[in-house]
């Protein structure tokens, strides 16, 4: 989980922006990363850590380089699954920018570190996050993502909140949670057709 140490001067220096892939085009990764550079150009402290691999990491690597921010870029290659909560804690903020998943369980793994969200809107993924209370979110456009991430990363206590809050809402996800959730319902059927 992010230091809740009071911000500083020196606190937010530099931002690790956690993105978990598969390395599929729909991702959206491109568009992350014109998104990033747009961003990265109003602040020189942002930095993008990218955890994945797959076939389109050289093509991310060039596009990259042309935006002129590959020095402000880590690319970790595969992650072990058990090691990317480590990988996680090592950022301030989660963007995500995919427009098609259905079921980001990363976006749950990053609540559960208790990252603040920036994300670009998704009906399916609506269901999961809080918008202005653990996220935001925002249409699939580089300047609003962009703007979305540079608010953030300028206020330091909304990002503390909505990473609090993040951690908070993940916790209905919980194993417990769900298993809990799961034996009422079975609790309801047997009641419903049993009884």
């Amino acid at each position: 989980m992010p230091s809740q140490a009071p911000p500083s001067s020196q606190r937010f220096q530099a931002y690790s922006i956690d993105l978990c892939w598969k390395d599929a085009k729909e991702k959206n990764l491109e568009f992350l990363l014109r998104t990033f550079a747009r961003a990265a150009k109003k602040d020189d402290r942002l930095k993008l850590m990218m955890v994945g691999d797959g076939p389109q990491t050289a093509d991310l690597k060039h596009l990259a380089k042309r935006l002129n921010i590959r020095h402000r870029l880590t690319f970790t290659g595969i992650v072990p699954f058990e090691e990317v909560t480590e990988a996680l804690n090592h950022a301030d903020l989660f963007i995500f920018s995919s427009t098609s998943e259905t079921q980001g369980l990363v976006i749950l793994e990053a609540m559960a570190a208790g990252l603040p969200l920036v994300m670009v809107e998704s009906k399916a993924l609506l269901y999961f996050v809080n918008p202005g209370e653990d996220s935001v979110v925002v249409p699939e456009d580089e300047e609003a993502m962009a703007a979305a991430i540079l608010n953030l990363v300028n206020h330091p206590a909304r990002m503390r909140a909505l990473g609090q809050a993040a951690s908070k809402n993940a916790e209905r996800y919980s194993i417990s949670a769900m298993t809990s959730r799961l034996e009422d319902v079975y609790q309801i059927t047997i009641d419903e057709h049993f009884h």
